[in-house]
């Protein structure tokens, strides 16, 4: 299993290199991701759950500190947080993020992980 993620258009602003994304804090994140089963789509059926993580990383005995997570639609297959949720976010951070798909037959797979990276407001 394998994917990607790829910037949405229109008014959404953030940077993304390779599986690196960066945002400014408040602002809205965007991003669409594909899913590919051995070498081809895979189109996500209604009992697979997608979700999309972001923790602060591992933190000894306590493991990773979960900040954040979202169940993303099968169909849409956009992964979005909205001002509100980026706010939540203290600036200046890295963050790792996932996204993970449950196979309705119980296989996990995390097929996209990178780095989140939160910059400041300037107003």
């Amino acid at each position: 299993m394998s994917g990607n993620a790829q910037r949405r258009g229109g008014d959404i602003m953030q940077a993304i290199n390779g599986n690196n994304i960066t945002i400014t804090r408040g602002d809205t994140l965007a991003f669409t991701v594909t899913v590919t089963k051995d070498g081809l789509p895979y189109t996500p059926q209604d009992d697979d759950v997608i979700r999309f993580a972001i923790s602060l990383g591992y933190e000894g005995e306590i493991g990773y500190r979960l900040m954040f997570t979202k169940v993303i639609d099968n169909e849409l297959l956009t992964v979005k947080m909205t001002s509100e949720e980026t706010k939540m976010l203290p600036s200046f951070r890295s963050y790792n993020y996932d996204v993970q798909i449950t196979f309705a037959d119980g296989v996990v797979d995390t097929f996209i992980s990178g780095k989140l990276f939160v910059t400041g407001e300037v107003a």
